[in-house]
């Protein structure tokens, strides 16, 4: 069975490349900051609706979901 990369590893790689801080993410994706920092400590798991990070450009949904 092959791996996906999560949203996790998604977002972590491009603030990594944008050299981005969580508040700035969040400010460009409409997310809020600390369910941000809960999705990149792992803390706690959710599902959330990908499209304010494809609509910023982040992360193409077709890369992360399958519907």
């Amino acid at each position: 069975m092959e791996l996906v990369p999560t949203i996790r590893v998604h977002i972590e790689k491009y603030m990594r490349q944008q050299n981005l801080k969580l508040q700035h993410f969040s400010d460009i994706t409409g997310i809020n900051v600390g369910t941000l920092s809960a999705i990149l400590k792992g803390s706690r798991p959710m599902s959330m609706n990908p499209r304010p990070l494809e609509a910023c450009g982040t992360i193409p949904i077709r890369v992360c979901c399958t519907w």
